[in-house]
């Protein structure tokens, strides 16, 4: 997912769709720039149920790799 800062608009729209898997790029600058930060959209992975597999810079963007774990219990509630 490559969406320019707007992460956290994208995960709170998903709802209760869950895919297994989840590859983002996290722009800390673009973030910032709406007053957010790259711990807010890892957060709300964690509490949406995803476990961060791994993650690493290019150049100036996060990329991470996450990965939903069924047995975990959710407490996301939609922010939207």
């Amino acid at each position: 997912m490559d969406v320019e800062g707007y992460e956290e608009n994208v995960l709170g729209g998903m709802g209760e769709l869950r895919p297994r898997e989840i590859f983002i790029e996290i722009h800390p600058r673009l973030l910032a720039r709406i007053g957010k930060g790259q711990i807010s959209v890892q957060k709300l992975l964690s509490d949406m149920g995803y476990e961060l597999k791994s993650q690493y810079m290019r150049g100036k963007e996060l990329h991470c790799h996450y990965s939903f774990e069924n047995g975990r219990s959710l407490n996301y509630k939609s922010r939207i």
